[in-house]
């Protein structure tokens, strides 16, 4: 399709959360997008994502900005849309084809479960920090380096899993999230760790290892429910 057509062709405009109606009778070219990006061939599945990127540009001002949500989930998520987008609870994606989360990710308020596995992600995605609800957080085997000091925010969290990063420190924040049980570390650069991990009280689960930890600070001795201690491959001494 020309991109000149893209631009020129009048569209819908969608009401903030897209009814059944509406989703099921979008125009025929953002189906017919959606089947290239659905295609098992690879050379159709990558002028997918080039008409992709065209409609992420081109068509928020017909469609709203949702569309990036909508196409971000039709192309990494094996997602019924008779199911309102607003009431998905869970998201696993594995490689995913975008390099970075949409920007109205927070739409999904009912999301309580997401992961991303092999994602490309340098810097953690703030908007994450609206999803209120989250309990289990997933960025495994991705680039990140940071923590946001905003990450106290997702106060629901119960388990988050940032294994094999390239973290090199920790936020005091960290200590906020007084819900966490499962924290994984693994595989990251980190060379020690902030005092107020002490105040993770009902931390089960806590994996270290492969990081370039020198020393542990004494409040980790305040984890009383601590149940499994990972820390093999570090630079501890004892």
């Amino acid at each position: 399709m020309p991109r000149s057509q893209l631009t020129s062709r009048k569209f819908p405009t969608f009401v903030k959360f897209p009814t059944q109606t509406q989703t099921k009778n979008m125009t025929k070219e953002l189906e017919n997008l959606i089947s290239l990006l659905e295609s098992p061939i690879k050379e159709n599945k990558d002028f997918g994502i080039i008409l992709a990127q065209n409609y992420n540009k081109e068509l928020k001002e017909y469609f709203g900005y949702e569309i990036e949500l909508f196409l971000f989930l039709r192309m990494n998520l094996e997602w019924n849309s008779e199911i309102p987008i607003h009431k998905i609870e869970k998201i696993k994606i594995e490689k995913s084809i975008l390099a970075s989360v949409p920007t109205h990710i927070f739409l999904l308020e009912s999301l309580t479960w997401l992961s991303f596995v092999s994602a490309s992600f340098s810097i953690f995605p703030t908007e994450i920090l609206q999803l209120s609800q989250l309990r289990t957080l997933c960025f495994s085997n991705s680039q990140i380096k940071v923590l946001p000091a905003k990450i106290r925010k997702l106060q629901a969290l119960e388990i988050l899993n940032i294994d094999v990063n390239r973290l090199q420190r920790l936020p005091k924040e960290i200590g906020d999230l007084k819900n966490l049980y499962i924290l994984t570390l693994g595989h990251n650069q980190l060379k020690s760790l902030p005092k107020e991990i002490g105040d993770l009280r009902e931390l089960i689960h806590l994996k270290l290892n492969n990081n370039q930890l020198k020393k542990l600070p004494k409040e980790i001795g305040n984890l009383r429910k601590l149940i499994q201690l990972e820390l093999n491959a570090n630079q501890l001494k004892s």
